[in-house]
């Protein structure tokens, strides 16, 4: 098959693959059907926008068949409002039901998010389900117990949480914007602090839940001062005002709990 093919009998001429392709390998003439330039091959970033537009459904490339790509529902298609309430909507969550999700629903949502965007629509992401409960709770006691044994065999334990909120949030402190990688690191930090100061487990020393307490106050303030910036991207100011709300919320009932622990 050579990279592009064109379905003469259906195709309108209409152009728009041409007008649409960012690498710029398609060739279009009025009432001429689109053809590749030379060495197309080459430069063409697989990406896949030629054969997603086509209103016909007759471009197909080497690489991205027409005929595995599903069509898009005019039914389906959601208005403005629907769009803003989906995205509003949108929350993290860290609290689960006590019962297994059906493999088949798991399977379906990982093959819909195949579909999110990636670079020249390489798709170089993998997924690993685990769906053993007990595999879970190990991989959670193992984070616990590898904390436990930093905070009991390191005698300079302030100098590691100083060090740690240094290096986590070094985005927070210079006020400069936070890739996603770096986002989701910042909230496992975020949750593992969290833990310490309203729920220790048992053998934590009470000074790791101060410093981290205190971790919290520090990032908070850094925070405050960060969002300040105008060259902080949107994901970057949406995150770091999540980031505060539950910090303020963690601080809140740190002082609930330790006014309990006076009643």
């Amino acid at each position: 098959m050579a990279l592009l093919e064109v379905n003469k009998e259906t195709c309108t001429k209409c152009g728009v693959c041409a007008a649409i392709c960012p690498g710029g390998i398609i060739l279009f003439f009025d009432d001429k059907y689109p053809r590749p330039i030379s060495r197309a091959d080459e430069f063409c970033l697989r990406c896949g926008h030629c054969v997603g537009v086509c209103p016909t459904g007759s471009l197909s490339h080497q690489d991205i068949p027409v005929e595995q790509c599903p069509s898009i529902e005019d039914s389906l298609k959601i208005s403005l409002d629907q769009c803003a309430q989906l995205i509003r909507s949108r929350r993290s969550i860290r609290k689960y039901q006590d019962k297994s999700v059906p493999r088949e629903e798991i399977v379906r949502l990982v093959d819909i998010a195949r579909y999110a965007p990636t670079g020249h629509n390489a798709q170089e992401v993998q997924w690993l389900v685990i769906d053993d409960k007990e595999k879970l709770l190990r991989f959670e006691e193992i984070g616990l117990d590898w904390m436990r044994d930093t905070i009991n065999k390191n005698p300079q334990m302030a100098e590691m949480f100083e060090g740690l909120r240094q290096s986590i949030w070094s985005e927070e402190l210079a006020a400069s914007n936070v890739n996603s990688f770096r986002r989701s690191l910042q909230r496992a930090h975020l949750d593992r602090l969290a833990q310490l100061v309203v729920n220790p487990t048992e053998g934590v020393p009470e000074d790791a839940a101060t410093l981290a307490r205190a971790d919290l106050v520090a990032l908070n303030k850094a925070i405050g001062s960060a969002v300040s910036s105008s060259s902080l991207d949107a994901y970057t100011r949406a995150h770091l005002d999540e980031t505060r709300a539950r910090i303020e919320a963690v601080l809140k009932a740190s002082v609930e709990r330790r006014l309990g622990s006076i009643r």
